[in-house]
């Protein structure tokens, strides 16, 4: 027979209306911020597509939607550089979005079905549940009242047996008491007229028979009911229940790093500049499967750097060989000539714009004389905080090691190779 413990309630489930409004505002929770060159936008969307399609074959239709609705055609034209953009990439993006948008409405149909599959489901599981403990209920309620007939049943045959020994031992004690009373006043009985049937007998009776109720409900105690387990319907918080089914589009993917391969790849090639004091980097692209980023390129662009800074030259020429790979930017990495690993406030910048592309980009960032290797990515507070920045050139932060830490949504994995392509 289950018990209460071994019925566990259903995952609760939202409304499929109310899951689809969700996953609308998180669609076209987009901006076009000015910090960010529009040209990264254009690359963006193109990355954004080729994601979508990823999840579509996939059949993840949650992720693959929210990539549709964010390729930023709405909001691009706000961007301060849009009205000086190539007229080429703007009439690009809007005929992409026109054929989009339609593939868009059909998967948003595929995610209601599966939706209203899923709430029907948890209903009928919760109908099933409630009927359940329903009858646990009445099965426990049943089993309640028999315990209690039980215990008084028990009281009431202990009570009379107790009784019936205290009369049987008065009765004894009595009838000795007498007899021997009569023996020592036998002759004075007679003489007075008293016979032995008035001294056997006594108006006391009743009053025996009340001390021994009395002493005998002193002797055995009524039955304890409160010590019965009550019926109590198995308690859910409700304050943790969540909205809807995780829909896993707040939640990071997981990035693979070969790591190894990627550190000593990088390490050699930048020793020359390291030993001139000058910061070398390069762009960490890859690939999507399985909602898993794995990096699978390095690729060293042309550059010119200062002891505390690196920048591209011909980002044009990655951007390209990247559309031709079907390459997706996950991330950059960086060396620190004769300091410590970590994010200056120049390193922070750059990286914003990757994130903001990204979520699961991530800055690497080599210190070769301190030997420290670290992989970084910005808190949702640093990525605001730092796209609200206006200041430029290396300049303090508040607060600054809330703005990022290591990035906890990697995996290492050394066994995987790396590409790399220099373009120095």
């Amino acid at each position: 027979m289950a018990s209460f413990q071994s019925v566990t309630p259903p995952k609760p489930v939202a409304r499929p209306e109310d899951r689809i409004k969700i996953l609308v505002e998180k669609a076209n929770d987009v901006s076009a911020d000015d910090a960010i060159p529009i040209r990264r936008y254009w690359q963006s969307a193109k990355q954004l597509l080729r994601m979508a399609n990823v999840y579509l074959d996939e059949r993840d239709f949650e992720k693959c939607f929210i990539l549709y609705m964010k390729l930023y055609i709405e909001k691009l034209p706000k961007h301060h550089e849009y009205k000086q953009a190539d007229p080429i990439e703007k009439t690009s993006i809007k005929n992409t979005c026109t054929k989009i948008f339609p593939l868009a409405e059909e998967v948003k149909l595929k995610i209601k079905a599966n939706y209203e599959q899923e709430y029907q489901t948890y209903l009928n599981q919760k109908k099933e549940y409630d009927e359940m403990v329903k009858n646990l209920q009445i099965i426990q309620k049943q089993k309640l009242e028999n315990k209690k007939k039980e215990q008084t049943d028990s009281f009431v045959a202990n009570l009379q047996l107790e009784l019936d020994k205290k009369k049987r031992e008065l009765a004894e004690n009595k009838a000795k008491s007498s007899l021997s009373e009569f023996r020592n006043v036998h002759d004075d009985n007679i003489k007075d007229g008293e016979n032995l049937n008035d001294i056997v007998s006594g108006d006391d009776e009743d009053e025996d028979d009340e001390s021994i109720t009395n002493s005998s409900s002193s002797l055995i105690s009524s039955p304890n009911l409160s010590t019965i387990e009550p019926i109590n319907k198995p308690q859910i918080d409700r304050s943790k229940k969540p909205l809807l089914e995780t829909l896993g589009t707040d939640q990071l993917s997981q990035m693979i790093v070969p790591f190894k391969a990627i550190t000593d790849r990088f390490v050699a090639l930048a020793r020359a500049n390291t030993n001139r004091n000058i910061e070398t980097c390069a762009i960490l692209a890859g690939q999507l499967s399985q909602n898993r980023f794995t990096i699978t390129h390095l690729l060293v662009p042309k550059q010119s750097g200062t002891s505390d800074s690196c920048s591209a030259t011909n980002e044009e020429e990655l951007i390209i060989e990247q559309e031709r790979l079907q390459l997706i930017t996950v991330g950059w990495i960086h060396t620190h000539p004769t300091q410590r690993s970590f994010l200056s406030s120049v390193d922070l910048h750059t990286h914003a714009p990757y994130q903001k592309m990204l979520p699961e980009a991530i800055a690497i960032v080599v210190a070769p004389t301190s030997n420290e290797i670290c992989i970084y990515s910005l808190t949702d507070h640093g990525l605001d905080y730092i796209l609200q920045c206006r200041q430029t050139g290396f300049h303090p932060h508040p607060n600054e090691l809330s703005l990022y830490g290591e990035a906890s949504h990697i995996r290492i994995d050394n066994n995987l190779p790396i590409v790399v392509v220099d373009y120095r």
